[in-house]
């Protein structure tokens, strides 16, 4: 791609309306405590048939770096985590909450007040995400890289790197894996409730699905497929896996003792990666915690959910609430195929339709495919295959995708999702758009031993599935061939 105007992509996945608003506000909004996002004033959000794609300035990336080194500070780390945990809990209070809100017999004022605070929420689980940015995470990883470089080769600094950033923890995927073990052994007795209970303790994994009684289908043919012997099997060798990480990360520690910073360094991003988990079951999994209230949101505007959820955003619902104001049918459909929001300085700039599309053209433009792409190195080896272009809009492309998707087939997508963990067991090497050490790819990718290239922008633009590509991960490029 070539930057116009010194742009660069970041990252993209399917949104509703608000989510890619939200995405804006994150940076514009609730700046009073300190957060990776403090000071990032331009930042583009492309919005184009339901798929938001997020574009930094040069200098808001540079503010990110610099933001990034408060995480040496041990007394801003602890600041960090404490203000995550914060918002994880208060999250999880809010939706239980909301669950119990009938609009029947609420004032228009209360639910102002309901939607307004879902919009902070979201934005919060946001901005915490944004604290294991490769922006924010870049320089903690450096140092490691550093005192690593000490002592070893430049081939031993990057397997004892791929050690050092591997938690020794069960993230919420793990997690997941475990809980679902246990439903699999009483399978002939689990109900839709339970079902969906599950679900909805991972609702990340259904974003943009918008339907519990999809969610429960997909989870019952699931439970009738999956072979438990098989499951206990994959469970049994995670845990060997975690202890083998555990006696080498000690090992590490321990040859280098008089490295006071090292430990320090590599748990901290550990930790933030196991959070990173977390908090996208957060604000990825919002809409669907708080799916009944959306609906009756839709319901209160007057129009058909899916069309309330592509073209209204949180602006819009307030609007309509306070003063009666709906869109026209012309703003609903130029909004549903193309808008832009630009945060730019203290202020948000937001176009639709034509004006939009010329808008961002004197921002950004594309280029010709390359033979060649550059990433992050997320773990370390190389492969050769064919590339499977995945974007997973909602549940029902996920299962589409799954059923298309060959063992030996490289992953190529904008980021990796909880949901995405069994294609990548069949991958030989997964590459994405976006991401850094912290990423969900990268943590799957170093505990399948896989090769990973994460953070190369445009990989899904540049690549088409069918591409037979070599993923070189010791040098972070990706070739064609």
């Amino acid at each position: 791609m070539k930057e116009n105007n010194s742009y660069r992509f970041m990252w993209g996945q399917k949104q509703s309306a608000m989510f890619a608003e939200g995405m804006l506000l994150n940076f514009a909004e609730d700046n009073e405590e300190f957060t990776i996002t403090e000071e990032i004033n331009d930042v583009v959000r492309e919005h184009n048939k339901g798929f938001s794609y997020i574009y930094f300035s040069e200098e808001s990336i540079e503010k990110g770096n610099i933001n990034g080194k408060r995480l040496l500070d041990k007394e801003e780390v602890k600041k960090i985590f404490e203000r995550i945990s914060k918002t994880i809990t208060e999250f999880k209070h809010f939706c239980k909450m909301l669950q119990m809100v009938d609009l029947k017999s609420v004032s228009k004022k209360q639910i102002i007040e309901a939607v307004k605070m879902y919009k902070r929420q979201m934005i919060f689980g946001q901005k915490m995400f944004r604290a294991s940015d490769p922006s924010a995470t870049n320089v903690m990883e450096e140092k490691i890289r550093k005192i690593l470089s000490r002592h070893y080769n430049d081939k031993d600094i990057v397997k004892y790197l791929s050690v050092l950033l591997t938690s020794v923890k069960l993230d919420k995927t793990q997690q997941e894996l475990i809980e679902w073990h246990r439903l699999l052994k009483e399978k002939e007795k689990i109900s839709d409730e339970h079902l969906l209970k599950h679900a909805l303790n991972y609702p990340a994994n259904y974003a943009n699905t918008w339907s519990y009684k999809e969610i429960v289908l997909h989870l019952r043919e699931k439970l009738l497929k999956e072979n438990i012997d098989e499951i206990e099997e994959e469970i049994k060798k995670l845990k060997e896996f975690k202890q083998e990480i555990k006696e080498k990360q000690e090992k590490i520690y321990a040859e280098l003792k008089n490295e006071k910073d090292l430990k320090h360094y590599s748990e901290t991003l550990q930790e933030l990666a196991i959070k990173r988990f977390e908090l996208k079951h957060c604000w990825s999994g919002a809409e669907t915690l708080c799916l009944d209230f959306l609906k009756d949101i839709a319901k209160k505007v007057g129009i058909d959910f899916e069309t309330f959820m592509a073209s209204y955003n949180f602006t819009d619902v307030i609007t309509f609430f306070e003063e009666g104001k709906r869109l026209s049918e012309t703003e609903i459909e130029e909004r549903k195929d193309y808008s832009i929001l630009h945060y730019k300085e203290g202020k948000l700039i937001y176009l639709y339709g034509q004006e939009a599309r010329e808008y961002f053209k004197n921002l950004y433009s594309l280029e010709e495919a390359k033979k060649e792409l550059k990433g992050t190195i997320a773990n370390k080896g190389i492969a050769k295959g064919r590339v499977r272009i995945v974007i997973v809009d909602d549940l029902a492309k996920f299962v589409e995708d799954s059923k298309e998707f060959q063992q030996g087939e490289i992953l190529v997508t904008t980021m990796t999702s909880p949901i995405m963990v069994s294609l990548a067991k069949k991958a030989v090497a997964i590459v994405t758009n976006e991401g850094g050490i912290c990423s969900h790819a990268a943590v799957i990718a170093r505990e399948l031993g896989i090769p990973c290239v994460v953070g190369t922008s445009n990989a899904t633009m540049m690549l088409k599935t069918g591409d037979f590509v070599e993923v070189d991960a010791d040098k972070g490029l990706i070739r064609k061939i």
